[in-house]
């Protein structure tokens, strides 16, 4: 029904209806008035005529007062309607405040989860680039144990070769000393020349 009748048309309607019960009321004020004329007793023995004047008074007054109670229960019906757009706006307007109080909470939810998701990420990040520097330190420390490695390397085949070269000297040497002892085994077994 609110829907139908807004709430400033029912108020225009509301003040059209008092403002016409007003004219109704000031209407048979004077009815009653020329009423009271009429029955006045200095003219109580009136002619017939003044008697229909009379009759046809009381009827427009009660026609006043039927309408009037057309008006006023159309009125009571205006207000029932008024006031059930009233409640129905209470509700509407608390259905409002509550669904806009739920979707204040959501954002808030959502903010919260989106920063713990940002502190998150950034400590995801912060570890990520700590593990990129110790690889970085790996790698750097691997290039220089592999720099070490190579000359230990090459000082050790340097020290393979000087000794292979040694051995092999020591290994001629050998190789010619028994030919030297037996040569001079030879020689002591031949006798010493004598002199004649």
């Amino acid at each position: 029904m609110y829907n139908q009748y807004p709430l400033s048309l029912i108020q225009r309607e509301f003040d059209r209806q008092q403002a016409g019960e007003k004219d109704l009321v000031r209407e048979f004020q004077t009815q009653l008035l020329e009423l009271e004329k009429l029955l006045d007793p200095s003219i109580r023995n009136s002619s017939a005529a003044n008697l229909e004047k009379i009759k046809d008074s009381i009827i427009h007054l009660q026609q006043i007062i039927q309408q009037q109670k057309q008006d006023l229960a159309e009125l009571q019906q205006l207000l029932k309607d008024k006031e059930t757009a009233r409640k129905s706006l209470a509700e509407q307007y608390q259905n409002s405040e509550t669904a806009r109080t739920n979707t204040l909470n959501q954002l808030d939810q959502t903010t919260k989860e989106s920063k713990d998701l940002a502190t998150k990420l950034e400590v995801i990040e912060n570890n990520e680039k700590l593990c990129r520097q110790k690889i970085e330190e790996l790698e750097k420390s691997n290039v220089l144990e592999q720099a070490q490695l190579k000359v230990n390397f090459s000082k050790m085949k340097r020290e393979k070769e000087e000794f292979i070269t040694k051995l092999q000297v020591e290994i001629k040497k050998l190789k010619t000393k028994p030919k030297t002892a037996e040569i001079e085994t030879q020689t002591e077994n031949i006798p010493a020349p004598t002199n004649y």
